[in-house]
């Protein structure tokens, strides 16, 4: 179970990210308010669908590979947009991480909702949940710190580090944990 709390700590705190982030981002590499608007709006956008279209992918892909490559798709959008400057290939990065994100978090509510018993299940969301809100305030004191030394792009760039190890572990219990079976 942890497994899949850390994964979607890891996507909340990513959205949050987004938020605080993106605009400084805009600072950083000359966009308008209006262009950090879109590129905003549209990691929302995909978000939106991701929650939308995850029946369709949950029902065709197991949850642990759906989740681990979704983590992984996240994680390199986030290099996207740490190392590119250009608004067209950050508008391509913003679209396909709002998705990543949206359908991680959908997936590990799943996961975690279904690896408990009926009684257990308020438990095991409160847990959910209160991972959620520590994850947040972790990653984005971490991120502050490491973009205080290095730059804004160094917060896009922890956060996918972070989200890579995370898919790893998930990759690792595939392989060899018994949670693997009943992905």
């Amino acid at each position: 179970i942890v497994q899949y709390i850390l994964t979607d700590f890891e996507a909340k705190s990513g959205i949050d990210l987004l938020l605080v982030y993106v605009p400084l981002l805009g600072v950083v590499v000359g966009l308008t308010s209006s262009q950090v608007g879109i590129l905003l709006g549209i990691s929302s956008s995909g978000a939106l669908l991701a929650r939308a279209a995850t029946p369709f992918f949950v029902r065709r892909i197991p949850t642990l590979t759906l989740t681990v490559v979704a983590t992984i798709v996240a994680a390199t959008c986030l290099l996207v947009l740490a190392l590119s400057h250009n608004l067209a290939p950050m508008m391509v990065a913003m679209s396909v991480l709002g998705f990543a994100l949206g359908l991680s978090q959908t997936t590990t509510m799943d996961w975690v909702v279904n690896l408990v018993d009926d009684t257990s299940r308020g438990s095991a969301l409160g847990l959910r949940v209160a991972t959620n809100r520590v994850g947040q305030a972790f990653i984005l004191a971490v991120a502050g710190a490491v973009s205080g030394v290095w730059g804004v792009e160094a917060a896009f760039a922890l956060l996918a580090v972070v989200m890579f190890a995370t898919a790893g572990a998930g990759i690792a219990s595939a392989h060899g944990g018994p949670q693997s079976a009943e992905a």
